[in-house]
């Protein structure tokens, strides 16, 4: 299994065989070498970043110079190939020597069809990208969002709704405090969504509320409830801002049964649980159905990890000392942003 250290080696050079069902001595030695990886990686990334994507990784095979890497859906391969390569491919040259390129692909897939697919321009499926009703904030994308353990069963559940298993829970209710990232995971999943082709609803609690009043002033309510009931994901944020309107309250219940009944998805955001909120019973029964997920504040030690994450997004180093003083504050990820923003201001004057 050991490669000569030396050039990295790219796929269609060297002439390494494909690890087959048939040979299972090598079969073994993959999976032995996989494990001893992922032992690596358990120290080199976060624990949340592990278990959410390593975990439960297998070898599937290794030719010509890369290692291609099952992972538990096709969304997970496609994000560890952009965000996790780099200290992937460090792990294995330690356990191998170096020389060896990897690629995460979906369950099931076949090497020639992730060959192909690598090779595409974009370098992912081609995929119809759907008009969302509402609005996305591209700066808000999955990809980019900061796993905690506070935030792993929300991503966990939003996850589960764009990849390509069955059946995936709904409803989702993510909750907690104000600025602990709640809006950018319901937008990196509608965004994440649409790329994949589904249609998708995308609304603050006050943007349903003004659409549907829109609507009721100008006599175009079923034009307003085609699009928002018709839709595959249905994304509700800040829910709180719903509370005691009747009308709206009303209107949104039959909404998430619409699209309920015809096989879509519903993830809601807020800052307290339903029953908190004062809800009508039938609308708090709907939503604690699928399942309520609390967003928790950063732990002492994942604020910093999330500060060098955001300098990393913007190319800058601080002094040590600058990030122990913005790692120990307390507050949202909002106040941490805007430490971090600041502190990069003033270094760049």
């Amino acid at each position: 299994m050991k490669s000569e250290p030396g050039a990295r080696v790219r796929p269609g050079e060297g002439a390494r065989t494909p690890v087959s069902g048939g040979d299972q001595d090598s079969a073994k030695a993959l999976r032995g070498t996989w494990q001893a990886v992922l032992g690596r990686l358990e120290l080199e990334v976060s624990r949340a970043n592990f278990e959410t994507w390593l975990a439960g990784t297998t070898a599937a095979s290794l030719s010509d110079g890369e290692l291609l890497v099952e992972a538990r859906s096709a969304f997970r391969a496609e994000w560890m190939n952009e965000n996790l390569a780099p200290v992937v491919e460090r792990c294995l040259g330690a356990v191998e020597g170096g020389g060896l390129a990897v690629r995460f692909i979906a369950p099931g897939e076949e090497p020639h069809a992730a060959a192909e697919t690598a090779a595409s321009p974009s370098g992912t499926a081609p995929s119809g990208r759907e008009e969302v009703v509402g609005q996305v904030n591209g700066a808000f994308t999955l990809a980019r969002y900061f796993r905690s353990e506070g935030s792993a069963l929300a991503l966990a559940s939003c996850l589960s709704l764009v990849e390509d298993r069955e059946p995936a829970i709904s409803p989702v209710v993510v909750h907690g405090p104000p600025g602990v990232g709640k809006t950018h995971l319901l937008h990196g999943l509608a965004a994440q969504a649409s790329g994949r082709g589904q249609r998708v609803a995308c609304l603050s609690g006050e943007g349903f509320t003004s659409r549907y009043q829109r609507a009721l002033r100008e006599g175009n309510v079923e034009a307003f409830q085609d699009a928002v009931r018709g839709v595959q994901l249905l994304i509700i944020d800040d829910l709180h801002d719903l509370a005691g309107k009747t009308g709206t309250l009303r209107e949104l219940v039959h909404t998430l049964d619409a699209v309920t009944h015809g096989g879509g998805a519903v993830v809601v955001g807020s800052e307290l649980r339903p029953r908190e909120l004062g809800l009508p019973e039938r609308l708090c029964s709907r939503l604690e159905a699928g399942i309520v997920a609390t967003v928790e504040p950063f732990a002492a030690g994942e604020r910093r990890a999330f500060i060098e994450q955001r300098l990393a997004d913007l190319r800058v180093a601080l002094p040590s000392w600058c990030l122990e003083q913005l790692a120990t504050g307390t507050g949202s990820v909002r106040s941490i942003l805007a430490g971090v923003h600041a502190a990069v201001g003033l270094q760049r004057r």
